[in-house]
């Protein structure tokens, strides 16, 4: 019920769950850029600084639907946005540095096998 989930948010604690989502975009970017992301065309808009940022990481690629469609169908749910961005919300109370851990392992296989080309029909502006 919705009352049980805010009372496990509560007793995690807003200031635990914050320091959390500020160290899950940063192991994200993390991996980014030690996996060589941007050889890929990828590139971060979300800032790089900490203070700048939220629980949100975007990503822009020409091919930005098929990535997030091919995401998608390994699992990982991110938000495509027209015209060229994957946004991954990194939501402290439910993903844990694992699942950013796999998540971008796969986006590295989309993109090492160009797995989003068996994607590129549009069926949606915004998944």
């Amino acid at each position: 019920t919705a009352q049980a989930s805010l009372e496990l948010l509560s007793l995690a604690g807003i200031d635990n769950l914050g320091k959390k989502s500020s160290k899950l975009t940063a192991y994200f970017i993390e991996l980014f850029d030690a996996l060589y992301m941007e050889k890929y065309g990828l590139s971060i808009v979300t800032p790089r600084d900490e203070s700048r940022r939220g629980t949100h990481i975007s990503l822009a690629h020409e091919e930005s639907y098929g990535i997030s469609q091919a995401l998608i169908a390994g699992r990982v749910i991110p938000d495509f946005r027209p015209p060229d961005m994957v946004r991954h919300g990194l939501v402290a109370a439910y993903i844990s540095f694992r699942d950013v851990f796999d998540s971008m392992m796969r986006l590295n296989e989309i993109m090492n096998r160009k797995i989003y080309e068996q994607h590129r029909e549009r069926k949606g502006l915004v998944t």
